[in-house]
C-alpha cells in the first residue's frame, strides 16, 4: 500500500470519527431551542456546556492546540484509540 493510499484511508477514518462524535454531540442536545444558523446568540450562550465534546474543539486536540475543555480532549483520545493516525491526518488535511 503507497504513502498516498495509506494517507487517503487515514483521512476518510478521520473524517467518520469526526462525523461520529459530532452525532453524540448533536444527540446531546436535543430538545434545546438550538437551531442551526441561528445568528441570536442567545440559545449558543444558554446550551454552552464545556463537558459535551464539541467537534471543532476535538480538531484543536487534534492539531494540538489550546482552545478545549477535558471532555474534548477525553473524546481526542478515544478517537486516537480508534484511530491512531488521526493526529496526523488532521494535521495534513490542515496543511493541505
Amino acid at each position: 500500500m503507497t504513502t498516498e493510499t495509506q494517507a487517503a484511508r487515514a483521512a476518510a477514518q478521520l473524517r467518520q470519527a469526526v462525523r461520529d462524535v459530532a452525532r453524540v454531540d448533536a444527540s446531546r442536545r436535543i430538545g434545546t431551542s438550538e437551531t442551526a444558523g441561528s445568528d441570536s446568540g442567545k440559545d449558543t450562550e444558554r446550551n454552552f456546556d464545556p463537558n459535551v465534546p464539541n467537534v471543532a474543539r476535538v480538531y484543536d486536540v487534534l492539531l494540538g492546540g489550546k482552545d478545549n475543555f477535558a471532555a474534548d480532549r477525553q473524546a481526542a483520545a478515544r478517537l486516537l484509540e480508534v484511530v491512531p493516525g488521526a493526529a496526523v491526518a488532521a494535521r495534513e488535511n490542515r496543511a493541505f
